[in-house]
């Protein structure tokens, strides 16, 4: 299957993930008291400032709609590799016997792991760049109260990298305010750019993990037309990049190498995404390399 064709079959439900991530977040905005996060930071409690952030709220949410997600891009990749995988068997008998079945153990289990594990890393990394945060202000000397409002009004839901961005940019406006109106500007600005890395981190996260499940559909879809005996003994899969300008050096190694179908790539990975934001596809040849 294209590069072309996979982003058709994905790219709705990654903006459909990106936007149920943002949505959580702002619940657990809404939910979270900046006086709480405050009076713990206060009282030297990191931990319950922490515990302050309803985080909670948001996870459950993201349990209603990630694992759906996550399943819609694996089936609609498998689907399609099983339509392309029928036209290229089209002149032989096995194309008449190929089905895509989602309801395969191990199918099932990769979309519930898949789900679970993505809601937990998203939950660790965002806590863990406000606790850290909270230990930088310590030691600058800043306000508990400055410190509770930008993560209340920017921070929840940013990594460590971003957190480290946003807390950047808000000192250095903050230093050069000389007037309350300027403060009142600065924050304004602060939070634009808070809302900017949010979203930005939301949809890097919905185009990657929906890139691996488009991924891991198709290679689902070839391993049982493997196991079925539908495809040719010479049939491989192709890693393939987009042919575009700044393809990183790993994936620019790897285009155009080939395995067996169920193998492996030599990073130690079954295929595309090697990194976030990775374009790469993975191509089957049934017939093996022309």
């Amino acid at each position: 299957m294209s590069a072309v064709a996979i982003a058709k079959a994905t790219s709705n439900v990654g903006d459909a993930m990106a936007a149920a991530i943002l949505r959580a977040i702002n619940l657990v905005r809404s939910k979270t008291r900046v006086n709480e996060i405050t009076h713990a930071i206060e009282a030297g409690d990191i931990q319950g400032a922490i515990d302050a952030i309803r985080w909670e709220l948001g996870a459950a949410q993201l349990e209603q709609v990630i694992p759906q997600a996550i399943r819609s891009a694996y089936e609609q990749a498998g689907l399609e590799a099983r339509t392309a995988l029928h036209r290229d068997l089209a002149a032989t008998t096995a194309a008449s016997s190929i089905r895509f079945d989602l309801l395969n153990p191990e199918a099932v289990a990769w979309i519930r792991e898949a789900a679970a594990s993505l809601i937990k890393d998203f939950g660790e990394s965002s806590l863990g760049a406000i606790r850290a945060l909270i230990r930088q202000a310590y030691t600058r000397g800043d306000t508990p109260g400055q410190v509770a409002t930008m993560i209340r009004a920017s921070g929840i839901g940013l990594d460590a990298r971003r957190m480290q961005a946003l807390d950047n940019y808000r000192t250095g406006l903050m230093a050069a305010a000389k007037t309350p109106r300027q403060m009142a500007q600065a924050a304004v600005h602060v939070y634009a750019y808070g809302e900017r890395l949010l979203r930005a981190r939301a949809r890097l996260i919905a185009r990657t993990e929906i890139a691996e499940a488009a991924g891991e559909g198709n290679r689902e879809l070839w391993r049982q037309a493997k196991e079925r005996g539908l495809l040719p003994d010479e049939a491989v899969v192709q890693w393939r990049t987009t042919g575009q300008e700044n393809v990183c050096p790993e994936c620019d190694e790897l285009d155009e190498t080939t395995v067996p179908v169920g193998g492996t790539f030599p990073p130690g990975v079954p295929g595309p995404p090697l990194h976030p934001a990775c374009s790469c596809v993975a191509i089957l040849l049934p017939f093996g390399e022309p």
